[in-house]
């Protein structure tokens, strides 16, 4: 699942605290890298599994919701846009406090571009810049090993096929985008791995509903009428 900012009118603590509690309680919460392993062994479903993405990199996640994850010992993945980072932008993270939270061991982290643009408005050149440059300054910062991806936007039509092989030369192993479908188990394609954004969800009902194949089923359709 997909989350933004954390502990504002998007989701406010109170709900994501409770979201969080239920997926302890109903789903096993597994880091992405593990719920991709299930998937493509076909087992993901079978256990019920899930796991937890924010993406950009807002200080809220920092703030609100990783003292949630803590005291529930649930790991989650943050794609950070390096860019706002460098930028100082106070509602940002710090990279001081990107790098606490990747010791912890719980928090993983992933690529989303330096700049945030739409990539698929780029040449192939200018994609290939902000993935790796982003990733890059990731990796120099934190001093860790970059190997997931998120498309800015997130839409099918923000990524083209030339996203998806600049992605696999240099040797991401996953990618996620914003749209819900049911995945597919076992899993078909690793570079376009949806999720089900949570942004806007204004109780445990509905959070609940988009848990649901059926949320799944018609958010996709919807997206192929789209298109």
């Amino acid at each position: 699942m997909l989350y933004h900012s954390v502990g504002n009118s998007s989701v406010s603590k109170r709900l994501f605290e409770e979201q969080m509690v239920f997926l302890k309680k109903n789903y096993t919460v597994l880091k992405l890298d593990d719920l991709i392993l299930h998937l493509r062994n076909n087992q993901a479903i079978r256990d019920n599994c899930a796991a937890i993405t924010f993406d950009d990199g807002y200080r809220d996640n920092y703030e609100v919701a990783y003292p949630i994850l803590k005291d529930l010992n649930i790991p989650a993945t943050i794609y950070l846009t390096a860019g706002y980072l460098d930028s100082g932008d106070n509602k940002y993270l710090s990279w001081d406090m990107a790098k606490e939270m990747v010791q912890s061991g719980l928090i993983s982290i992933g690529d989303h571009t330096y700049s945030h643009p739409v990539l698929s408005n780029l040449d192939t050149n200018l994609q290939e810049i902000e993935i790796a440059s982003g990733r890059k300054r990731i990796e120099e910062v934190l001093g860790i090993n970059v190997t997931s991806f998120a498309y800015p936007y997130g839409q099918a039509a923000h990524l083209s096929k030339d996203t998806i092989s600049i992605l696999k030369k240099k040797g991401y192993n996953n990618a996620v985008t914003a749209f819900s479908k049911m995945i597919d188990s076992p899993l078909q394609s690793v570079y376009e791995i949806p999720r089900v954004p949570m942004d806007g969800v204004v109780n445990m009902k509905e959070f609940e509903i988009r848990l649901s194949e059926f949320w799944g089923k018609t958010q996709w359709y919807l997206e192929i009428i789209k298109r």
